[in-house]
């Protein structure tokens, strides 16, 4: 289904906001970029577009994960017993996997290889979300509601695959129901101030269908 015109142009002014502007993700919930449109991007998750080069100096650290993850349980699994070299070898791959994590994290933090092309956009006609069908397995990753079509707001938990290299899959996350079974999904990280964020979102959502 082929998005609205006001959508499409919502998107492009967001996307030229993040890019400009990307020391103010990690500090609010909702981007305002000063022209009636506001921008949520799901901050702390790795909702990020991969360019090849990305790709490229991603796959040999997943790789390396998920060796130092199997390693252990084969031995195990087979003649290990529980002595100290087979316990500080497993410690060590613990501390291999977690370092692997933490330079992940890094790594994805370079916006020239990974920008942020994810969000959902909040317009003076519309809400619309812009993820890719990876993101949201059996849901349209790129719905729009106008502002009149919206009937209600919930809060639910919903599986958001870029969230595993978090460490979790299931996210807290705003649902804005429409007409016709269409909704829009604005997805937050798990962080401490969570709750701040949601309010903060849903006092926009309410604004701007007033």
């Amino acid at each position: 289904m082929k998005s609205p015109d006001w959508a499409i142009k919502d998107y492009q002014e967001g996307l030229y906001y993040t890019l400009e502007h990307e020391e103010e993700v990690d500090t609010s919930p909702l981007l305002d970029t000063g022209k009636g449109l506001s921008v949520s991007v799901p901050r702390g998750l790795p909702a990020c577009h991969i360019h090849f080069m990305g790709w490229f100096m991603l796959a040999p650290i997943i790789v390396f994960m998920i060796t130092v993850s199997i390693f252990p349980f084969l031995g195990f699994s087979t003649r290990w017993e529980l002595e100290l070299v087979p316990v500080g070898i497993t410690f060590g791959c613990v501390l291999l996997f977690l370092g692997l994590t933490w330079a992940m994290k890094m790594m994805l933090k370079n916006r020239e290889l990974f920008p942020r092309h994810y969000f959902v956009t909040l317009g003076t006609q519309g809400i619309a979300m812009y993820f890719s069908c990876l993101h949201f397995p059996r849901k349209n990753p790129k719905s729009a509601l106008a502002w009149k079509e919206v009937e209600s707001v919930e809060r639910i938990i919903i599986p958001f695959i870029p969230a595993l290299l978090t460490g979790k899959l299931n996210v807290p996350a705003l649902r804005i129901n429409g007409a016709n079974k269409n909704s829009v999904i604005i997805p937050f990280a798990p962080r401490p101030d969570i709750e701040k964020d949601i309010e903060q979102t849903e006092k926009v959502i309410r604004e701007r269908r007033t």
